[in-house]
């Protein structure tokens, strides 16, 4: 799901997208919000959800 600025939300990631992306770039919170294009403290939350953190 995108919002109208291109942005997704981090609640419609795939725990698989979110693990392959956290791993493919080591954590690097920036990144990952680069790549995912979601928002930082979003993905930080669904990141400690998730156990990765």
């Amino acid at each position: 799901m995108e919002t109208n600025e291109g942005v997704r939300t981090a609640g419609h990631l795939g725990v698989d997208e979110i693990r392959d992306c956290h791993r493919d770039l080591g954590g690097d919170l920036d990144a990952m919000v680069e790549r995912l294009r979601v928002s930082k403290p979003a993905l930080r939350r669904r990141i400690q959800e998730l156990g990765l953190a």
